[in-house]
């Protein structure tokens, strides 16, 4: 079946060739001029291709032998990087023959993706799922690589990111804390359910612990943002009730605290 050279791009060492406008292929740098074609002939691409397996087998080679030098790379990465080269046509031999040598693995790949990334981060399964997934991973595979980790580690690793959030929030009232806390830890990819479990826990040994400074200084701060806009002070006392009593808020407090604000600006 015959196609033709859309576009042709000329490297130091090769020419990219754009076939159809649409898929591109790589060739030897004078092979156009060898042939006697130009941009806008048609050409046979099988015989294209076969005409050019072994250059194209040595250069897409040295292609993904030198990105892996650099790091290691999924199949899907390796098989990206070679469309983007030229070589979507030879992909299948050359990716075949880079994982007859070993050098590709998408099991081991995401095996020791796990393993780096929950070393030095709390970082929950439903995260490593999804990058896994962007770099071309199959689901089976995740799955498989993430088997030991949910088995041995997840618990723990739950455990801990929480203690840790549950910490750093320590000063606001349960409700909030809990918002606050089981945001941070689902965003970092660990699984709602356990983590509210752990939290409630935590939060249930905090159920008798005041928080009033914590409540007197944000009512007071809403208070007098809304006496800025000039609202009455029954809408006040509404508004900040309304936001701050289902946190924990006394609404005695919060009384009292828009009338000291009221008599400070002596209305």
């Amino acid at each position: 079946m015959n196609h033709y050279i859309s576009d042709a791009t000329f490297k130091k060492k090769y020419c990219l060739l754009e076939i159809d406008e649409e898929s591109l292929l790589q060739v030897p740098a004078d092979w156009l001029q060898k042939n006697g074609l130009k941009v806008g002939d048609s050409v046979e691409i099988e015989s294209v291709i076969a005409e050019n397996q072994d250059y194209a087998y040595r250069r897409g080679m040295d292609l993904l032998l030198n990105s892996l030098s650099k790091s290691a790379k999924t199949v899907a990465q390796l098989e990206k990087k070679l469309q983007e080269n030229g070589f979507a046509y030879y992909s299948k031999m050359i990716l075949n023959r880079v994982q007859e040598l070993g050098l590709a693995d998408d099991l081991t790949y995401a095996k020791n993706y796990v393993q780096s990334k929950t070393a030095v981060s709390f970082t929950g399964i439903n995260k490593l799922s999804s990058v896994l997934t962007q770099k071309g991973i199959s689901r089976e595979i995740i799955e498989q690589a993430l088997a030991d980790y949910i088995e041995t580690q997840e618990y723990e690793h739950t455990q801990h990111c929480i203690e840790s959030l549950n910490r750093k929030n320590a000063h606001f009232p349960p409700s909030v804390r809990r918002t606050r806390v089981l945001q941070s830890a689902v965003s970092r990819g660990f699984s709602y359910s356990m983590c509210a479990e752990l939290l409630d826990a935590l939060l249930a040994e905090d159920a008798e612990r005041s928080y009033q400074a914590y409540f007197e200084k944000k009512a007071t701060n809403k208070i007098r943002n809304l006496l800025k806009k000039g609202l009455e002070p029954q809408e006040i006392l509404y508004r900040v009730s309304r936001e701050l009593i289902p946190q924990g808020a006394d609404r005695e407090l919060i009384a009292r605290l828009v009338a000291e604000q009221l008599e400070g600006k002596g209305i």
